[in-house]
Formats: structure tokens, sequence, C-alpha cells
């Protein structure tokens, strides 16, 4: 398992997030699944993640206000490593009770997000980088990329 982000929430909890490899760790065929792990003040567990039918992960966390969270990172048909992997921006967000898969918008595609910040009045923001022709691709071309929820849907800011 590899975590990269860790946010502490209202109350003495907090969120941990990033991935495990399930199978062919290091190699084209990897397989890996998110992973969130939830400190409730005494000890960590997994929480259950939504099933995307792909190879996810997790970059960043952010606690935000009234018990909400949000987590950024990518997804990828059919692996991460594999060559010519589509890869996409994910999304999810804690309503306080389960982890959910939010729309990103259509500039999202073949995107990473790698950092995540939601404000104490329901704000967020989210950055990362956009691939051309796509992520992991031998010749790929990265431009940057910054996104902002307005409450409703998230749009490039």
């Amino acid at each position: 398992a590899y975590l990269y982000s860790v946010s502490a929430a209202p109350g003495g909890s907090a969120w941990a997030v990033g991935y495990i490899c399930t199978s062919g760790c290091h190699t084209a065929s990897e397989a890996d699944q998110m992973l969130i792990l939830r400190w409730d003040g005494t000890s960590w567990s997994r929480a259950a993640t939504p099933s995307l039918g792909s190879a996810a992960l997790l970059d960043s966390v952010s606690a935000g206000p009234g018990g909400t969270a949000w987590a950024v990172g990518s997804s990828c048909t059919p692996g991460c490593l594999a060559p010519r992997a589509a890869s996409r921006a994910l999304i999810l967000r804690w309503d306080g009770s389960t982890w959910s898969q939010a729309a990103s918008p259509s500039a999202a595609g073949k995107a990473i997000l790698t950092g995540v910040s939601a404000g104490p009045r329901g704000s967020v923001w989210a950055a990362g980088y956009t691939c051309t022709p796509g992520c992991f691709a031998p010749s790929e071309a990265n431009q940057t990329l910054i996104m902002r929820w307005n409450g409703v849907t998230w749009s490039a800011g």
C-alpha cells in the first residue's frame, strides 16, 4: 500500500489516501485499487470506496466543513502503467457517511489531479495536469489544470 496525503478533520478524526497494488506490481500489467483510511481518534480503519471498474490512484485528500471531505487522483483503463493507458481525473466526495464519485468537467479527461483543498465555507480547489496525447505516453506533453467546486459543479479555474 502507498499513502500520499493525510488531512486532519475537526473533532480529532483524519483521512489518509493512496492506493494498493493488487497484482503485477511495478509492471505494465499492474492493477491498482484506491485506498482510503480513516482515523476515528483511536485507530485507523479502511473506508469503503466506490467501485470504478478500472485502476484508481488517489493523490490528495482534504477534510472540509460539516464532516465532508474530498479526495482526488486518477482512474486508468486498462491500468495506469499500461501502454496507451486512458487516464481521467478522479474526484471523490465524502458526505459524512459514504464516499461517492463526483463528475469532473470534460476538460479533466486525459488528466491527473494531484492536490485538493477544501475551504471553510464549502469551496474546494483541485490542481493537477492534463496530458497530450495521453498520460504515461512516451511523447506526453502536460499542461497545468486548476479546478474549482462552486457548491454545485466543478469548472476549470
